[in-house]
């Protein structure tokens, strides 16, 4: 499992309510309160068995230890992407939901419209790559089939396919890895 982890700083008016405030914010995002005390408060989201399949980042499995001090907060995010697929769309979700979190605190108004946008976006970004990648093997299999009845060979289909199913992994994940670098 594979780790994006961000932290997150800023100074807040001291209240009584801004325990309450976190926690709404949270639970209403479904996270779950895993721990609350004075100074701390601890949210997850449960790692289910689709998880980071999910082409809606918020749904994957995360962690949030939020730090509470008398005039300001201290969040640190830890988000699962083993599965990442388009790391500026995804992550730049997650970063609107942290900047929705900041303005909750300081009494600003929280933009849904653009955290609902990327959100879409990001979903037709991952139903694009999926179905991208479904071709492309789809049309590997199909050559490596009529090749290996063309010319009679029974090791293509066989070594061909895994070949290049595992070339393809390591391809987008050095990509992906570039491009979480150049976000980040």
């Amino acid at each position: 499992m594979e780790n994006y982890y961000k932290l997150i700083s800023f100074e807040i008016e001291p209240s009584i309510d801004n325990r309450r405030k976190i926690i709404n914010y949270f639970t209403l995002n479904g996270f779950n309160i895993i721990e609350e005390n004075f100074e701390k408060i601890v949210c997850n989201k449960k790692d289910s068995f689709l998880s980071s399949w999910h082409f809606n980042p918020l749904k994957w499995s995360s962690n949030v230890v939020i730090n509470l001090f008398k005039n300001s907060i201290e969040a640190h995010f830890s988000l699962d992407i083993t599965n990442i697929n388009n790391p500026k769309q995804e992550i730049a979700v997650w970063h609107i939901f942290l900047q929705n979190f900041q303005h909750t605190l300081q009494g600003k108004e929280i933009n849904t419209t653009e955290l609902n946008l990327a959100i879409k976006q990001s979903k037709k970004t991952g139903w694009l790559n999926f179905c991208k990648f479904i071709f492309i093997y789809t049309i590997v299999g199909l050559i490596g089939f009529y090749s290996s009845k063309s010319f009679g060979l029974k090791y293509p289909l066989f070594f061909s396919l895994p070949l290049i199913i595992i070339l393809t992994a390591i391809f987008n994940k050095k990509r992906i890895e570039k491009q979480l670098k150049a976000f980040t």
